[in-house]
Protein backbone atom coordinates (compact mmCIF):
# COMPACT_ATOMS: atom_id res chain seq x y z
CA UNK A 1 0.00 0.00 0.00
CA UNK A 2 1.73 3.40 -1.02
CA UNK A 3 2.43 6.01 1.57
CA UNK A 4 -0.15 8.89 2.09
CA UNK A 5 0.53 12.45 3.57
CA UNK A 6 -2.19 14.74 4.87
CA UNK A 7 -1.53 18.32 5.85
CA UNK A 8 -2.84 21.73 5.86
CA UNK A 9 -1.21 24.90 4.68
CA UNK A 10 -1.55 27.90 6.85
CA UNK A 11 -1.87 31.97 5.89
CA UNK A 12 2.47 31.37 7.64
CA UNK A 13 2.80 28.56 4.75
CA UNK A 14 3.48 26.13 7.43
CA UNK A 15 2.03 22.14 6.82
CA UNK A 16 -0.50 21.54 9.82
CA UNK A 17 -0.07 17.70 9.41
CA UNK A 18 -2.90 15.99 9.54
CA UNK A 19 -2.43 11.90 10.16
CA UNK A 20 0.49 10.86 7.70
CA UNK A 21 0.00 7.11 8.36
CA UNK A 22 1.93 4.96 6.08
CA UNK A 23 -1.17 3.62 4.71
CA UNK A 24 -4.13 4.91 3.30
CA UNK A 25 -6.39 3.70 5.70
CA UNK A 26 -4.72 5.34 8.68
CA UNK A 27 -3.97 8.35 6.88
CA UNK A 28 -7.70 8.97 6.31
CA UNK A 29 -8.82 7.88 9.46
CA UNK A 30 -6.68 10.08 10.49
CA UNK A 31 -7.95 12.71 8.84
CA UNK A 32 -11.62 12.08 9.89
CA UNK A 33 -10.25 12.29 13.62
CA UNK A 34 -8.77 15.63 12.98
CA UNK A 35 -11.91 16.84 11.07
CA UNK A 36 -14.36 15.65 13.82
CA UNK A 37 -11.60 18.07 16.50
CA UNK A 38 -11.95 21.01 14.24
CA UNK A 39 -8.26 21.13 12.96
CA UNK A 40 -9.94 21.47 9.27
CA UNK A 41 -12.48 24.24 10.64
CA UNK A 42 -9.95 25.89 13.38
CA UNK A 43 -7.00 26.49 11.13
CA UNK A 44 -6.39 30.09 9.72
CA UNK A 45 -8.34 31.38 6.21
CA UNK A 46 -7.10 31.34 3.82
CA UNK A 47 -6.72 27.47 3.23
CA UNK A 48 -4.99 25.25 1.05
CA UNK A 49 -5.23 21.34 1.54
CA UNK A 50 -2.15 19.90 0.58
CA UNK A 51 -2.33 15.93 -0.38
CA UNK A 52 1.01 14.02 -0.86
CA UNK A 53 0.31 11.35 -2.49
CA UNK A 54 1.95 8.53 -4.84
CA UNK A 55 -0.54 6.22 -5.28
CA UNK A 56 -4.36 5.80 -3.27
CA UNK A 57 -5.83 2.81 -3.25
CA UNK A 58 -9.11 2.91 -1.21
CA UNK A 59 -10.55 -0.41 -0.30
CA UNK A 60 -13.95 0.23 1.69
CA UNK A 61 -16.75 1.78 1.84
CA UNK A 62 -15.61 3.82 4.67
CA UNK A 63 -12.53 4.64 2.88
CA UNK A 64 -14.98 5.94 0.08
CA UNK A 65 -16.92 8.46 2.03
CA UNK A 66 -14.11 9.80 3.87
CA UNK A 67 -12.47 10.77 0.57
CA UNK A 68 -15.90 12.23 -0.82
CA UNK A 69 -15.66 14.41 2.52
CA UNK A 70 -12.52 15.65 2.12
CA UNK A 71 -13.55 16.50 -1.80
CA UNK A 72 -16.60 18.40 -0.35
CA UNK A 73 -14.29 20.56 2.04
CA UNK A 74 -11.45 21.07 0.02
CA UNK A 75 -12.55 20.50 -3.70
CA UNK A 76 -13.59 23.34 -6.13
CA UNK A 77 -11.90 26.27 -7.23
CA UNK A 78 -8.43 25.53 -8.76
CA UNK A 79 -8.44 22.36 -6.96
CA UNK A 80 -8.36 19.34 -9.49
CA UNK A 81 -9.80 16.29 -8.06
CA UNK A 82 -8.73 12.97 -10.35
CA UNK A 83 -9.94 9.65 -9.56
CA UNK A 84 -8.57 6.34 -10.83
CA UNK A 85 -11.06 3.83 -9.59
CA UNK A 86 -8.36 1.10 -9.40
CA UNK A 87 -10.46 -2.22 -8.36
CA UNK A 88 -10.49 -4.11 -11.10
CA UNK A 89 -9.39 -5.63 -15.04
CA UNK A 90 -10.34 -8.41 -17.32
CA UNK A 91 -13.71 -8.58 -16.95
CA UNK A 92 -13.34 -8.77 -12.85
CA UNK A 93 -13.01 -7.20 -9.98
CA UNK A 94 -9.89 -7.89 -7.70
CA UNK A 95 -10.44 -9.82 -4.76
CA UNK A 96 -12.35 -8.25 -1.63
CA UNK A 97 -14.05 -5.97 -4.23
CA UNK A 98 -17.76 -6.00 -4.81
CA UNK A 99 -20.43 -4.69 -7.35
CA UNK A 100 -21.62 -2.91 -4.79
CA UNK A 101 -18.40 -1.34 -3.82
CA UNK A 102 -18.19 -0.65 -8.23
CA UNK A 103 -21.53 1.26 -7.39
CA UNK A 104 -20.07 3.42 -4.41
CA UNK A 105 -16.83 3.80 -6.31
CA UNK A 106 -18.96 5.21 -9.03
CA UNK A 107 -20.06 8.29 -6.65
CA UNK A 108 -16.65 9.07 -5.81
CA UNK A 109 -15.88 8.91 -9.04
CA UNK A 110 -19.03 11.38 -9.59
CA UNK A 111 -17.37 14.40 -7.44
CA UNK A 112 -14.13 13.90 -9.54
CA UNK A 113 -13.02 16.35 -12.36
CA UNK A 114 -11.16 13.41 -14.44
CA UNK A 115 -11.60 10.20 -13.86
CA UNK A 116 -9.39 7.26 -15.42
CA UNK A 117 -11.50 3.81 -15.45
CA UNK A 118 -10.44 0.41 -17.29
CA UNK A 119 -13.08 -0.95 -19.48
CA UNK A 120 -13.85 -3.45 -16.69
CA UNK A 121 -14.00 -0.45 -14.42
CA UNK A 122 -16.60 1.48 -16.39
CA UNK A 123 -18.87 -1.64 -16.90
CA UNK A 124 -19.01 -2.26 -13.51
CA UNK A 125 -19.31 1.28 -12.30
CA UNK A 126 -21.95 1.54 -14.96
CA UNK A 127 -23.79 -1.76 -14.22
CA UNK A 128 -23.32 -3.52 -17.54
CA UNK A 129 -21.95 -6.32 -18.95
CA UNK A 130 -18.23 -6.37 -19.95
CA UNK A 131 -17.01 -6.57 -23.13
CA UNK A 132 -13.59 -7.96 -23.97
CA UNK A 133 -13.48 -7.76 -27.41
CA UNK A 134 -15.20 -7.18 -30.85
CA UNK A 135 -16.50 -3.96 -29.89
CA UNK A 136 -17.30 -0.69 -32.43
CA UNK A 137 -16.01 2.61 -31.89
CA UNK A 138 -19.36 3.74 -31.16
CA UNK A 139 -19.34 1.22 -28.26
CA UNK A 140 -16.62 3.09 -26.94
CA UNK A 141 -18.04 6.31 -27.44
CA UNK A 142 -21.24 5.66 -25.98
CA UNK A 143 -19.34 4.36 -23.07
CA UNK A 144 -17.84 7.63 -22.44
CA UNK A 145 -20.45 9.64 -22.90
CA UNK A 146 -22.17 7.25 -19.83
CA UNK A 147 -19.11 7.60 -17.55
CA UNK A 148 -19.36 11.55 -17.98
CA UNK A 149 -23.46 10.90 -16.85
CA UNK A 150 -22.13 9.66 -13.92
CA UNK A 151 -20.39 13.08 -12.90
CA UNK A 152 -17.28 13.91 -13.80
CA UNK A 153 -16.20 16.35 -17.05
CA UNK A 154 -13.59 14.60 -18.43
CA UNK A 155 -12.75 10.58 -19.08
CA UNK A 156 -9.85 8.73 -19.81
CA UNK A 157 -10.90 5.27 -21.05
CA UNK A 158 -7.71 2.76 -20.75
CA UNK A 159 -7.51 -0.13 -22.41
CA UNK A 160 -9.02 -0.03 -25.30
CA UNK A 161 -7.79 -1.50 -29.17
CA UNK A 162 -9.49 -2.30 -32.03
CA UNK A 163 -6.71 -4.41 -33.51
CA UNK A 164 -4.59 -6.86 -31.87
CA UNK A 165 -1.51 -5.30 -32.62
CA UNK A 166 -2.45 -1.97 -31.01
CA UNK A 167 -3.35 -0.55 -28.14
CA UNK A 168 -4.51 2.65 -26.51
CA UNK A 169 -6.99 4.86 -24.63
CA UNK A 170 -10.04 6.94 -25.31
CA UNK A 171 -10.75 10.28 -23.74
CA UNK A 172 -13.94 12.54 -23.63
CA UNK A 173 -14.33 16.27 -22.62
CA UNK A 174 -18.25 16.87 -21.56
CA UNK A 175 -17.56 20.38 -21.87
CA UNK A 176 -16.93 20.48 -25.76
CA UNK A 177 -18.16 16.63 -26.27
CA UNK A 178 -14.39 15.79 -27.97
CA UNK A 179 -13.66 12.67 -27.77
CA UNK A 180 -9.50 11.93 -28.78
CA UNK A 181 -8.09 8.44 -29.41
CA UNK A 182 -4.25 7.51 -29.15
CA UNK A 183 -3.52 4.00 -29.71
CA UNK A 184 0.72 2.60 -29.22
CA UNK A 185 2.37 -0.58 -29.60
CA UNK A 186 1.39 -3.36 -28.03
CA UNK A 187 3.67 -4.48 -26.09
CA UNK A 188 3.95 -8.85 -26.49
CA UNK A 189 4.07 -8.81 -22.45
CA UNK A 190 1.77 -7.08 -20.06
CA UNK A 191 2.91 -5.83 -15.87
CA UNK A 192 0.57 -5.41 -12.91
CA UNK A 193 1.00 -1.88 -12.29
CA UNK A 194 0.93 -0.05 -15.49
CA UNK A 195 -3.02 1.26 -15.06
CA UNK A 196 -1.55 2.95 -11.86
CA UNK A 197 1.10 4.51 -13.33
CA UNK A 198 -0.60 5.71 -16.61
CA UNK A 199 -2.80 7.60 -14.17
CA UNK A 200 0.32 8.48 -12.11
CA UNK A 201 1.78 10.23 -15.09
CA UNK A 202 -1.08 11.78 -16.26
CA UNK A 203 -1.99 13.33 -12.87
CA UNK A 204 1.85 15.01 -13.04
CA UNK A 205 0.81 16.16 -16.85
CA UNK A 206 -1.90 18.19 -15.71
CA UNK A 207 -0.77 19.34 -13.04
CA UNK A 208 2.45 20.74 -14.86
CA UNK A 209 -0.45 22.24 -17.00
CA UNK A 210 -0.60 19.77 -19.91
CA UNK A 211 -3.69 19.35 -21.89
CA UNK A 212 -5.70 16.31 -21.44
CA UNK A 213 -4.83 15.19 -25.12
CA UNK A 214 -0.84 16.34 -24.03
CA UNK A 215 -1.34 13.99 -20.76
CA UNK A 216 -2.95 10.76 -21.78
CA UNK A 217 -0.27 10.34 -24.76
CA UNK A 218 2.79 11.43 -22.36
CA UNK A 219 0.99 8.71 -19.94
CA UNK A 220 1.16 5.94 -22.81
CA UNK A 221 4.36 6.96 -24.09
CA UNK A 222 5.73 6.25 -20.58
CA UNK A 223 4.04 2.95 -19.79
CA UNK A 224 5.52 2.06 -23.03
CA UNK A 225 8.73 2.74 -22.32
CA UNK A 226 8.79 1.64 -18.85
CA UNK A 227 7.86 -1.93 -20.51
CA UNK A 228 10.53 -2.17 -22.63
CA UNK A 229 12.97 -1.15 -20.18
CA UNK A 230 11.18 -4.10 -17.95
CA UNK A 231 11.51 -6.76 -21.32
CA UNK A 232 15.85 -5.66 -21.63
CA UNK A 233 16.74 -7.21 -18.29
CA UNK A 234 16.90 -11.09 -19.05
CA UNK A 235 15.44 -12.27 -15.49
CA UNK A 236 12.49 -9.46 -15.30
CA UNK A 237 9.53 -9.79 -13.18
CA UNK A 238 6.03 -10.08 -14.30
CA UNK A 239 4.65 -8.52 -11.10
CA UNK A 240 5.75 -5.22 -11.74
CA UNK A 241 7.59 -2.37 -14.54
CA UNK A 242 10.94 -0.91 -14.12
CA UNK A 243 9.71 2.61 -14.30
CA UNK A 244 12.70 4.23 -12.95
CA UNK A 245 14.66 3.61 -16.28
CA UNK A 246 11.91 5.15 -18.06
CA UNK A 247 12.32 8.62 -15.99
CA UNK A 248 14.99 10.67 -17.93
CA UNK A 249 12.26 10.15 -20.93
CA UNK A 250 9.86 11.14 -18.74
CA UNK A 251 11.48 14.33 -17.58
CA UNK A 252 12.89 15.11 -21.27
CA UNK A 253 9.39 15.26 -23.07
CA UNK A 254 7.76 17.41 -19.87
CA UNK A 255 10.96 19.73 -20.54
CA UNK A 256 10.30 19.91 -24.67
CA UNK A 257 13.69 18.47 -25.17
Amino acid sequence: MAELEFGIIDQGGQRVPVGGGDVVAEGLVDLAAHRAGGVAQDVAQPLVFAVDIADIVLGSFEQIELMQQLIKDFGGGSTRVIVDPCMGDNGSLYSGFTPDFAKAMAGLCSKADVIVPNLTEASYMLGIPYVAEGYTKEYIEDLLRKLSGLGARRIVLKGVSFDEKKLGIASYDSENEKITWYFHEKMPQSFHGTGDIFASVLTGALVRGKTLDEACRLAADFVVEAIRATLSHKDYNWYGVDFESAIPFLISQLSGN
